[in-house]
């Protein structure tokens, strides 16, 4: 289809599985999409979390508190942008932990995000899309 983009993004989704093994429940999601000068997307939280807080991001070690921008239907957003100095950390590195804070009790939660494959996907949906450098 002339005049259309095609838009590709490294996409990765973590999700509970109850004890009878049939339903699941998202915990959070992250997409990706390679830019000029870095990476840009979003991370999708469950509800439940305490928005004024924020989220907080660990590679080696912690960034600042990421605002949350909104709650949809599907979870509470919080917008990614990394330089490309941040994607060249994250393509070397293999675990990314998201930390947030529950809005009801206050307590902590860190969850690991595997990076394994993401210099890769990145790659490749530049290359779906014709935007690879």
């Amino acid at each position: 289809m002339a005049g259309k983009a095609t838009k590709c993004s490294a996409v990765q989704r973590q999700a509970t599985t109850a004890t009878s093994g049939h339903e699941m429940q998202r915990v959070l999601a992250m997409e990706l999409v390679a830019v000029p000068d870095g990476a840009v997307g979003t991370l999708l939280t469950p509800f439940g979390v305490d928005l004024a807080s924020g989220l907080v991001l660990k590679l080696n070690t912690s960034g600042p508190p990421l605002p949350f921008k909104t709650c949809l239907p599907s979870g509470c957003v919080v917008p990614l942008q990394f330089g490309k100095e941040a994607v060249r950390s994250l393509r070397k590195e293999t675990l990314l932990r998201i930390s947030f804070v529950t809005a009801g009790d206050g307590r902590r939660i860190d969850l690991p995000v595997s990076l394994k494959g993401l210099g890769q996907a990145l790659d490749r949906a530049g290359v779906l899309a014709g935007t690879s450098r």
